[in-house]
């Protein structure tokens, strides 16, 4: 994509700067919405959009949910994005100390603290792999608040 700020090439997509602000987006069967407070559709786990660490999920909270218009071959398209706010990893200390990350791993479960990345990723929906039901408490061998993390993919 070019941005519009750049000189104009008839054969590369527009990328306008321009996004509408909305509270949730769907896909499917699936419903994808900003947190508020409440938990539900705001937690997903996602493959890294660059690439980085193509096996292991990202795991976040979706902060904002933006839809772009843009030119493409001189037609309007919209599609939504997603800024997601990653949880933070637990230590390698406390890795160990993880109830689930030993005993289940075939059941996708693991802690994470309750705690957000500063620096929020920018996701489209194809990212996303799954939502995840999340259990807030303060595992007593780590001794700070934790959110476990249970992914609902149907893989």
């Amino acid at each position: 994509y070019r941005s519009i700020f750049d000189p104009l090439v008839a054969s590369e997509p527009l990328l306008l700067d321009g996004v509408q602000h909305v509270s949730s987006t769907s896909t499917g069967a699936a419903r994808y919405a900003a947190y508020n407070g409440r938990t539900g559709d705001c937690f997903v786990t996602y493959s890294d959009p660059f690439g980085l660490d193509s096996e292991a999920p990202q795991v976040g909270r979706i902060e904002d949910v933006l839809l772009h218009r843009r030119l493409v071959d001189g037609e309007a398209v919209v599609e939504p994005f997603l800024l997601v706010r990653n949880f933070k990893h637990l230590s390698d200390q406390d890795k160990r100390n993880d109830p689930y990350r030993c005993s289940v791993q075939k059941l996708d479960i693991f802690l994470c603290y309750n705690e957000v990345e500063e620096d929020m990723t920018l996701i489209r929906l194809e990212d996303i792999r799954a939502h995840f039901a999340a259990y807030i408490y303060t595992p007593e061998k780590i001794g700070k608040e934790c959110i476990v993390v249970r992914s609902l993919s149907r893989d």
